[in-house]
């Protein structure tokens, strides 16, 4: 049934309301969706690079379908892809991007609309940045009605203020924005994590890392997993020291075993941290879940991993030549003296200077002890064009 003027005049003054009050949005989005006449809603980012969602409110939606959306199929929906092709302010209809027949046949229809008797869905976008897309969205049982868009596109440029003027989004800008970048640039794993292990916030080098699934993967209610019931233990006791805020027991060490078949074949490093008034926590809780406060900082790393060595700033820290950086490469690789001088067609005795060399720039006296020297030189940041190099030993970039 259409919405009434007077209908109509309340429901954009309640979505006002929420730019200055965020918690009105959960009862706000309600009504929203009743007089589309859809199932559920949500207003949430669509990352591009990782296919992952996050959502900043919703209704309608099960637990485990919000995570499931989040997770894995944002980046599924043919609607992630039509949003990006749409201007802000606008809306976008299934209809118009995919065959309905087409549609059905799909991994995000069997596994994530279906179970919810989801037929239809329409999407307006709120904002474009280079690294994600908000937008309000909808869920309908049935194919969407002319009715239905034409009030969604009357309603959007009133949901865009408020959630400027409120900030729903933020962080996709300002201060989370600046964390969030720092964090994507590191080239460890960091998890922020609440109270009950469910992961707040993943950088980009942690979301990998769920991906490949071997030694931590996220369960459908968010809560971070290991491979094995002891490691499991140890991470659930570091983090009960966390947000007890015992000292003597935090900052723990953590091995995450990789399971690779039936039996366990190396894995990753952890370290777990307290957080005590994370920037980011203060709005993780929006859409009615305030109690999710980041309570520790988890950093992770795969110790077989190649590290990427800037052979400029080795040049300019130690002073070396050339020919020495040439050597110092060589090395990394797990080359011989003989090989390196057959790969830059140099005589051994000048290899041999050259090393020599290294271990008097350096102040170390062994090839090991060299190369432990420049692995500590190693900055925890991604290289801008990630080389690939030998497992277990240091790649050079210039």
């Amino acid at each position: 049934m259409p919405l009434s003027q007077g209908e109509f005049s309340d429901l954009v003054g309640r979505i006002y309301d929420c730019g200055r009050d965020p918690e009105l949005w959960p009862d706000t989005l309600a009504r929203l969706v009743e007089a589309l006449g859809a199932v559920a809603g949500w207003i949430g980012v669509h990352d591009a690079e990782t296919g992952t969602g996050r959502l900043a409110v919703d209704v309608g939606l099960s637990p485990d379908h919000r995570s499931l959306y989040a997770e894995r199929f944002a980046g599924l929906s043919p609607l992630a892809l039509g949003t990006w092709f749409t201007q802000v302010g606008d809306v976008v209809g299934l209809s118009e991007l995919i065959d309905r027949d087409a549609f059905r046949g799909t991994h995000f229809y069997r596994e994530w609309c279906r179970p919810q008797q989801v037929e239809d869905l329409i999407a307006g976008v709120l904002t474009k940045a280079s690294g994600g897309c908000g937008s309000l969205s909808a869920s309908f049982d049935r194919p969407v009605s002319l009715e239905a868009r034409e009030l969604m596109t009357l309603l959007l440029p009133h949901v865009r203020r408020a959630v400027e003027t409120g900030q729903l989004l933020a962080e996709q800008s300002g201060e989370a924005e600046g964390l969030s970048s720092a964090m994507d640039a590191l080239s460890l794993g960091v998890f922020l994590l609440d109270a009950a292990g469910r992961v707040l916030r993943a950088n980009a080098a942690a979301e990998a890392i769920l991906r490949q699934g071997d030694a931590l993967r996220r369960l459908p209610a968010g809560t971070l997993a290991t491979a094995e019931p002891w490691s499991q233990g140890a991470l659930e006791g570091a983090l009960a020291a966390c947000r007890d805020d015992d000292r003597t027991r935090c900052r723990a060490a953590l091995p995450f075993p990789s399971r690779r078949g039936s039996r366990p074949r190396g894995g990753l490093v952890g370290q777990i941290v307290p957080v005590r008034g994370a920037a980011c926590g203060s709005r993780a809780g929006r859409g009615g879940e305030g109690e999710r406060q980041p309570v520790a900082a988890l950093f992770v790393q795969d110790p077989d991993a190649a590290v990427s060595i800037p052979s400029e700033a080795l040049e300019r820290l130690y002073g070396l030549t050339q020919g020495e950086l040439r050597v110092l490469r060589g090395l990394m690789q797990d080359m011989t003296l003989s090989e390196i001088a057959e790969a830059y067609g140099i005589g051994v005795a000048t290899v041999r200077t050259h090393l020599a060399r290294l271990f008097d720039k350096t102040g170390t006296r062994r090839q090991a002890e060299l190369l432990r020297a420049v692995m500590a030189a190693a900055p925890a940041l991604r290289p801008a064009e990630a080389r690939p190099g030998p497992a277990g030993r240091l790649a050079a970039t210039a």
